[in-house]
């Protein structure tokens, strides 16, 4: 009965004529998905993220599509580490006249934590153009250091016509790696910077600085990896 409930609520995680002001939930479910819809994701739709960044601790976020489509409908978008999927990291900016942070009540009936800007998805059903829409997304040091892999998570959803019908879509779900990561490194300062000895660092020992090293990185289907079943 629960999981009955579940599928009735993920209906149209990207269906955005069955529920065109958004999905139902705050976390991506594909198995919930492809039982609401009666298809599996498909992959052919072509849709994908470039991500460069803009900022020490900010990346902007482009949709992308190889397939020769021109737009898509819904959407379910945030932003985690694979070692707490239920935690999602950081704040999106977006066009408030087509998308919307997914509400705190339905994210935390899901047991999932983080900003309300964390988790969006669309607000309507209309065609929201490739390659001209794009989210800015920003985190803190400290969501940054956290234990893991950051990952983006991402579902679309289309139909084929020039405008919203009343079918379900055929949908697509994502996660791709963002690489961005802290690392540890070891560096001995020069011998003329070298400090003085101190009861918490004495002489000889070396300083040790904390460095996150973050590169640019465009991912695009089909080279991302299927969701796991965790979620709603």
């Amino acid at each position: 009965m629960l999981f009955n409930a579940l599928v009735a609520a993920a209906a149209l995680l990207g269906s955005a004529v069955a529920l065109p002001v958004g999905a139902p939930k705050c976390a991506i479910n594909p198995a919930a998905i492809a039982a609401a819809h009666g298809k599996q994701a498909d992959p052919s739709l072509g849709y994908g993220v470039s991500v460069k960044m803009t900022g020490a601790n900010a990346w902007e976020m482009t949709v992308t599509n190889t397939a020769g489509r021109k737009a898509f409908q819904g959407i379910l978008m945030y932003i985690n580490k694979d070692m707490a999927p239920n935690t999602h990291l950081g704040k999106f900016e977006i066009d408030t006249n087509n998308f919307k942070f997914q509400s705190m009540d339905i994210c935390s009936a899901a047991k999932v934590t983080g900003p309300m800007e964390a988790t969006f998805t669309h607000s309507n059903p209309s065609k929201k153009p490739i390659d001209k829409t794009v989210f800015k997304w920003t985190a803190t040091t400290e969501e940054l250091n956290m234990p893991g892999q950051l990952m983006l998570n991402v579902a679309f959803a289309d139909n084929d016509g020039d405008s919203a019908v009343k079918t379900k879509p055929r949908w697509h779900n994502m996660m791709m790696k963002l690489d961005c990561k802290p690392s540890g490194t070891m560096e001995m300062p020069k011998p003329k910077e070298m400090p003085m000895p101190t009861p918490s660092m004495p002489m000889g020992e070396p300083m040790i600085r904390k460095v996150i090293k973050c590169k640019p990185k465009k991912m695009m289907c089909p080279s991302c990896q299927s969701m796991p079943k965790s979620g709603y």
